[in-house]
């Protein structure tokens, strides 16, 4: 992620069903949370998280179509997502 204001706070970050355009619900979290926010004082940072769990059907259907799902971020001034982009 680049392009953020070095004060940025991201509180979230999730998987969610939606082609390109269309908002669809939260299918996976990624255990993100504020206090657990990756420092963006440059304006970009790298996250991941292990352990992340799921079950075996909503990985068959990401996998199947990964373009009918999303990736939003989420901070504190952007509480609707501040960062989407489509699988593919």
């Amino acid at each position: 992620m680049t392009g953020f204001p070095a004060t940025t706070t991201l509180t979230a970050a999730h998987i969610h069903p939606g082609a390109a355009g269309v908002n669809g619900g939260v299918l996976l979290g990624t255990g993100l949370t504020a206090a657990a926010s990756p420092s963006l004082a440059s304006g970009s940072a790298t996250f991941s998280y292990n352990g992340v769990t799921t079950t075996a059907a909503n990985i068959a259907l990401i996998l199947a179509n990964p373009q009918n799902f999303y990736f939003n971020v989420h901070s504190t001034a952007n509480g609707g997502g501040v960062l989407r982009g489509q699988l593919r």
